[in-house]
């Protein structure tokens, strides 16, 4: 995180505009109760964007390079206890974390402060550009189709629509 991110967030707050979000792997969130104490003071059109890939260590060695299981779920209960509202951001990528989709929705539901998941689909740039094959990926489709087995029909694949396009 940004050294002087308080200090960005308060002047972002002096604009007009409705939300901020800060994006994070929630590292520093889960280390550092002060810090989050201090973010705690922009509750109201203020919100968490949470890296959130699963639950298994494999998942984290595999996307993140070490273990991080503990860190995300104390970053998360220390955003509750600060009463924080975050959005659980999940990249997801064929036969590592595929499988974990329910499982992230689910826990979701039952996780107070948790304003909704962003699913993204990995991309085929940088560190992970050498050893994909784009056309061997899990698609948005593919995680719909993923949300609405894993959870046994809590939703739908009829329950999402893609956000209007301007252009």
């Amino acid at each position: 995180i940004h050294p002087q991110i308080i200090e960005i967030i308060k002047l972002a707050r002096t604009k007009p505009i409705t939300m901020v979000m800060v994006n994070t792997n929630g590292i520093r969130i889960a280390q550092d109760k002060e810090f989050v104490k201090k973010l705690s003071e922009f509750k109201g059109g203020f919100e968490i964007y949470l890296q959130f890939d699963g639950f298994k260590k494999e998942t984290y060695v595999k996307m993140r390079g070490k273990d991080l299981r503990k860190e995300k779920l104390q970053a998360i209960e220390n955003l509750i206890e600060a009463e924080i509202p975050m959005t659980l951001v999940s990249t997801i990528k064929k036969e590592v974390n595929e499988e974990e989709i329910g499982a992230i929705v689910k826990f979701a539901l039952k996780t107070n402060y948790v304003r909704g998941i962003t699913f993204q689909p990995i991309t085929f740039v940088g560190r992970y550009s050498k050893d994909l094959d784009p056309l061997n990926r899990t698609t948005l489709p593919c995680v719909i189709k993923a949300v609405e087995k894993q959870t046994e029909g809590l939703f739908k694949k009829g329950d999402f629509v893609p956000l209007p396009c301007p252009y």
